[in-house]
């Protein structure tokens, strides 16, 4: 599990309160990640353009803005804007999840972000804590259109969880046996 973060803003994230988020950044200069997890372009090309060096910063829960972004925004040119200016596309969460943004847009199913990632050079099977890659968290929440993304990017749909589990697996044990089907037919 992740520590709580201090910011206001980025604890009502993580409650998955967006209003009080949002309330909390009134009248407020956000910082980097602030800014990145709330999707504000404009105050995040701010900080860039003043701090080049904070895309690859690391918040105090271990996630770069990218991360952030690719948790809690669907925001796909928020993404961009942050892989244009160098973030790293495949960063590990610098915490006991270990994700990558991949991993963290895929579970939060974020189609544009999982999209714009894979553009900019996502590994799209890299793991994360417990072995479970973005197609595994596709498969887990049932999500076809992620699982077809993926999969069209190249995805291993033989990829196994340290508990030994494909993608299949998770899906028809998450009671998504239509995604299961899809995903044994593609072995």
């Amino acid at each position: 599990m992740v520590d709580a973060p201090s910011s206001p803003i980025l604890q009502a994230l993580y409650a998955g309160n967006d209003g009080e988020a949002s309330e909390a950044s009134r009248d407020r200069q956000l910082d980097v990640f602030e800014a990145a997890g709330l999707g504000e372009r404009h105050r995040l090309t701010e900080l860039l353009d003043g701090s080049p060096d904070l895309v690859g910063a690391t918040a105090e829960v271990g996630f770069t803005p990218l991360h952030l972004a690719a948790l809690f925004t669907n925001d796909e040119e928020v993404v961009r804007l942050l892989l244009e200016r160098g973030a790293d596309v495949n960063a590990r969460a610098n915490n006991a999840m270990a994700v990558t943004p991949l991993n963290a847009a895929a579970a939060r199913q974020h189609g544009a972000v999982v999209r714009a990632l894979l553009d900019g050079g996502a590994a799209v099977d890299a793991a994360q804590r417990d072995g479970y890659t973005a197609l595994h968290s596709a498969a887990a929440n049932g999500d076809s259109t992620l699982v077809e993304m993926l999969l069209g990017a190249g995805a291993d749909v033989e990829a196994r969880s340290d508990a030994g589990d494909t993608p299949a697996d998770v899906a028809n044990a998450r009671g998504h046996a239509d995604v299961g089907d899809r995903l044994g037919r593609s072995r």
